[in-house]
């Protein structure tokens, strides 16, 4: 990002001055800096918020803007307001008295939220009118909440579609006879849209001879035929009907109708289960020992070479990290696992029974296979004695 010096700082802001306040004819002359800089300097220098030719850039002045939603909200037009004070366009006067109304969550206040007192307001304070008319708005309130939640299982009235609405009203006019005017008017909907949908509601179905043919094709393939399969059986019937995929998607969507998919056949595996119960856990993810040969930990290790595989079955001692035996094979197979363990059981003094464990499962099963029976082995363990 360039770095400006303050005399060309202020040799912008005076182009801008004697181009009649034109940034765009500023910017030509002295070929910098971008736009979002120049209004930055301008409005540090604190300039003229008054109207020049062009676009104007600078924010307008606030009392201008409130003087501005003054004469909107006394009825003048947004065009007249902008010719008076010298605003861009009318959408700019629109656009300042609808925040004027509605402030932005920037503007509110935000002083710290103290906690929740019990309030000695009445919940009718809310509405206008007298005391029985607050009282029979509430009431209303309270017969449409209770309609939307038997008709629509809806939390709230607000983001109901008209239909929805017309649903709701009904409801109401069948159990508390209140006056057609007085719903639509608490709901937000015109009575021409009420009636529109009423009308809609009390259509019969168009598709409710289609809606029997759709089922008899779906259920004619065991129901494992989509709606592709439903559209041409109904288009190359005895009775062809010309209907669109679309049609006989939301049907079927509607009607309940979804394919059953078949579940896809196992694959095939050799595994059979474990050949002896598994030991206790006599290590118990304790990994030091205080004497050579107390614990032992194998495993298999692969390395990939360029000529092939190679398999490393070492032995190592938990006492001092030491290998009593090793050996290496091209196949992890049950001779080269117990090669491992016969040559590090030869090693072993009188009355030393060590501890083996091993996290991998296919070792496990592999040592099994040990000829003199001194290994008992478990699908994640290996004691041997």
């Amino acid at each position: 990002m360039p770095s400006y010096t303050d005399e060309q700082k202020r040799m912008a802001v005076d182009m801008v001055e004697e181009c009649g306040g034109s940034v765009t004819r500023a910017m030509r002359k002295l070929g910098y800096p971008t736009r979002q800089t120049l209004y930055h300097w301008l409005n540090r220098r604190d300039a003229s918020h008054e109207r020049k030719a062009g676009r104007p850039w600078s924010h307008y002045d606030p009392a201008l803007k409130a003087q501005a939603v003054a004469f909107v909200r006394s009825g003048m037009a947004g065009k007249d307001v902008a010719e008076m004070l010298g605003a861009s366009s009318a959408a700019v006067v629109y656009n300042w008295a609808r925040a004027a109304e509605s402030p932005s969550p920037a503007a509110a206040d935000r002083s710290p939220i103290e906690p929740m007192r019990d309030s000695e307001d009445r919940a009718y304070d809310g509405f206008e009118g007298s005391l029985e008319e607050r009282v029979r708005q509430l009431e209303l309130e309270n017969d449409i909440l209770r309609a939307a939640a038997k008709v629509l299982k809806a939390e709230s009235p607000s983001p109901m579609m008209n239909r929805e609405k017309a649903l709701v009203i009904n409801e109401l006019r069948a159990t508390t006879g209140r006056r057609l005017k007085e719903l639509t008017g608490s709901l937000r909907i015109s009575k021409s849209s009420y009636e529109y949908q009423r009308r809609a509601i009390s259509r019969p179905d168009k598709h409710a001879g289609l809606r029997a043919r759709v089922r008899e094709a779906f259920e004619g393939a065991s129901a494992s035929r989509g709606y592709r399969y439903v559209t041409h059986a109904l288009r190359s019937g005895d009775d062809p009907v010309a209907v669109s995929e679309k049609v006989v998607r939301r049907i079927m969507r509607e009607e309940g109708l979804a394919v059953s998919y078949a579940k896809k056949k196992a694959r095939y595996s050799s595994y059979k289960g474990e050949i002896s119960d598994a030991p206790d856990n006599l290590v118990n993810r304790d990994f030091r020992a205080a004497a050579p040969n107390e614990l032992w930990l194998t495993d298999i290790t692969e390395f990939g070479l360029p000529d092939g595989k190679v398999h490393l079955p070492p032995i190592l001692d938990c006492f001092d990290g030491g290998l009593p035996a090793w050996s290496i094979g091209t196949s992890p197979n049950a001779e080269l696992a117990n090669s491992s363990l016969e040559a590090a059981c030869g090693t072993l003094r009188e009355g030393q029974r060590p501890v083996t464990h091993s996290d991998s499962k296919n070792v496990a099963s592999r040592f099994c296979g040990n000829r003199n029976g001194a290994v008992s082995c478990s699908r994640d363990r290996i004691a041997a004695s």
